[in-house]
């Protein structure tokens, strides 16, 4: 099970990157790191009614882990908070938690 986090890990970071890539190529950089964590959380919780112990979800973890980055969200919300754009900050914290929250419950539903 080890290797399939890995593996899924791998495949999650591969397609950040290129959404990432392809996002910021038309000058939508920050819309980038919102759009993955909200497709990882609909992810998750597509995964909330999987048994945690198949391979299945086990790859999948790996997957949100690796394609998801709220490091990099956190990072952005400082910038935005120390250039004082305090309202885009706020806003973009609703978007980015109130959105996770709602698109894992659609990904429950869905599942």
């Amino acid at each position: 099970m080890f290797f399939t986090l890995i593996f899924g890990s791998g495949l999650g970071a591969l397609s950040r990157s290129t959404i990432t890539n392809h996002l910021k190529a038309h000058r939508l950089g920050q819309f980038s790191t919102l759009s993955v964590n909200l497709i990882g959380c609909l992810i998750g919780g597509m995964l909330l009614g999987v048994n945690p112990t198949s391979l299945f979800a086990t790859l999948f973890l790996g997957f949100i882990g690796g394609f998801t980055t709220y490091s990099t969200f956190n990072g952005e919300l400082a910038d935005l908070y120390f250039q004082r754009q305090y309202g885009r900050c706020l806003g973009y914290l609703l978007v980015s938690y109130g959105g996770g929250l709602l698109a894992c419950y659609l990904g429950y539903l869905l599942i």
